[in-house]
């Protein structure tokens, strides 16, 4: 159902029609069939409105077109919408415009810029996709796809991860798009991406945001002079970006770490001591030790009584057997550095207060 016809050599979009405008066009085609015709296929077309009020152009009856498939309901209001949106903004929007290898849902234009905002409410494999994103990036038009459902990966296992090269936004049956919150109106996505408020970001962070680490402080026994001394463990809190998508950042504790140890950074240390003295006991150090196991040397905790190293794995056996105790105290670090949380491709929208920062570039 095509929203788009040629009436006298001049291209009209039914969604863009005053109510006197679309009357006229219905009298038109009554007086006069031959003034409407539809683009591409060049047949007779006739002005209708669906059961859902929906204007859009069909089709005289015997007509024999395999270039103008029928479309959903769905479909054609996403259309119209986007087509609004745009004309909203300051673009000028046509629907079912043909190029070399592809034809646009909806083709918009300023000044240089080309656009092609398509509405994918069908199956389409991966390889699909990118087949026509190619043929649109010949053409020099950038395009962005609405979908009912994200594409299908080789690696079901790691799922879909946002792509800069084929953006990609899921679009439900009542024209509400996912923005990783709680949803915006395909119109208002429309308008947000032409503004240029919704980028590519390949990390998460948000301005004034700092990292902090949950700093655990457990006691352990020498091994060499049988005292009791602090060792501690730390994990990164989760991180929010400027566009409120949330990482949980999870760590997986490196044996004989010889730099970047999380635990030597000195406001971890610095509060472990703290919380170890607190509490009674005395805390351990992290120096770089070579060891006979690791003579290569590493950080390692050493005895806060005597010089011995407790050796990594030996304080991983000890934390593993209280695994399910209490920590002897705990507390927060604050690392006076903006929170990050790289490797995040996604599409950051902007809440109001900018997007997250650029991290490193994608094609």
């Amino acid at each position: 159902m095509p929203l788009r016809a040629i009436v006298d050599d001049e291209s009209v979009i039914s969604s863009l029609c005053e109510d006197t405008a679309w009357q006229e066009l219905r009298a038109l085609a009554k007086r006069r069939p031959s003034a409407l015709i539809l683009p591409g296929c060049q047949q007779e077309c006739y002005p209708r409105v669906s059961s859902k009020g929906m204007r859009h152009f069909v089709h005289r009856p015997g007509a024999d077109c395999a270039q103008h498939a029928g479309e959903s309901a769905v479909h054609l209001a996403a259309k119209a919408a986007i087509v609004q949106a745009a004309t909203a903004a300051g673009w000028h929007a046509q629907t079912e415009v043909p190029g070399d290898g592809w034809i646009a849902d909806t083709l918009l234009t300023r000044g240089a810029a080309k656009l092609a905002f398509e509405v994918q409410w069908s199956p389409q494999t991966l390889e699909r996709y990118e087949e026509r994103q190619s043929a649109y990036a010949a053409s020099g038009v950038r395009a962005l796809w609405f979908v009912k459902a994200l594409p299908n990966v080789p690696d079901k296992s790691k799922g879909w991860t946002a792509r800069k090269d084929l953006p990609v936004f899921v679009l439900d049956a009542e024209q509400q798009v996912d923005d990783g919150g709680d949803g915006v109106s395909l119109k208002v996505a429309v308008q947000e991406l032409l503004a240029g408020r919704v980028q590519f970001r390949t990390q998460v962070a948000s301005p004034g945001a700092m990292a902090r680490e949950h700093v655990k402080v457990w006691q352990i026994q020498c091994w060499k002079c049988r005292k009791p001394t602090a060792v501690w463990t730390s994990d990164a809190l989760p991180v929010t970006g400027a566009c409120g998508y949330t990482v949980e950042q999870y760590r997986f504790g490196v044996l004989w770490s010889t730099s970047d140890r999380p635990e030597a950074h000195p406001a971890i240390a610095a509060l472990a001591h703290e919380l170890a003295e607190a509490a009674g006991t005395r805390a351990s150090s992290l120096r770089f030790r070579k060891t006979r196991p690791v003579p290569e040397g590493y950080l390692a905790f050493t005895c806060g009584h005597c010089p011995a190293v407790q050796g990594d794995w030996h304080v991983r056996q000890h934390l593993l057997e209280a695994a399910y105790e209490p920590p002897l105290a705990e507390g927060t670090a604050n690392l006076n550095t903006i929170a990050i949380a790289s490797d995040q491709p996604h599409w950051c929208w902007d809440r109001g207060i900018g997007n997250c920062p650029p991290g490193e570039s994608q094609p």
